[in-house]
């Protein structure tokens, strides 16, 4: 498995009730795209939300999606991105150890 997290800081204009409806859309999004098991956010205390997708490969949300698009331009027109990252499972970084024939 592998994991997306992006942190997004709400922008001083944003409502906070509109952020929260465009992260739980954006998460909606990326459930739907195939290989991809969950999607949820978090609050990072009060301004901060902090999505996390699990997936077969972090390939599975970087796809031309349109529904993906729009949910990606309606987060961040809300929020500011501060940071991703990827994060894979003991196992697969395993394999990607050995495939490299390490």
């Amino acid at each position: 498995m592998e994991y997306g997290l992006w942190h997004v800081e709400r922008r001083d204009t944003a409502d906070r009730d509109e952020f929260a409806q465009a992260a739980l859309s954006f998460c909606r999004a990326v459930r739907g795209l195939e290989g991809v098991s969950d999607c949820r956010f978090f609050w990072k205390p009060f301004d901060v939300i902090v999505v996390l997708a699990e997936g077969e490969t972090a390939a599975a949300w970087r796809v031309n999606d349109t529904g993906l698009a729009a949910a990606s331009f309606a987060l961040f027109d809300l929020g500011k991105a501060t940071g991703y990252e990827e994060w894979l499972d003991a196992k697969t970084s395993e394999q990607l150890y050995r495939s490299a024939g390490r």
